[in-house]
């Protein structure tokens, strides 16, 4: 379904290498609350002629 005010670069400031900091669950489905933090980085690109976005992580 397409917008009026929507276009395929809305995401483009995505675009670039980037440091993150990722945190999942210890466990799941067990009620844990515990959280396990780490750092990664992503390249996020453009594909499919600018169409569509790819993110590449590294964890």
């Amino acid at each position: 379904m397409s917008n009026a005010t929507s276009s395929a670069s809305d995401f483009d400031f995505l675009i670039g290498s980037w440091h993150v900091h990722h945190r999942r669950l210890r466990e799941r489905l067990v009620g844990s609350s515990e959280w396990v933090a780490f750092e990664g980085t992503t390249k996020a690109q453009k594909i499919l002629g600018g169409m569509g976005n790819m993110d590449d992580n590294v964890l």
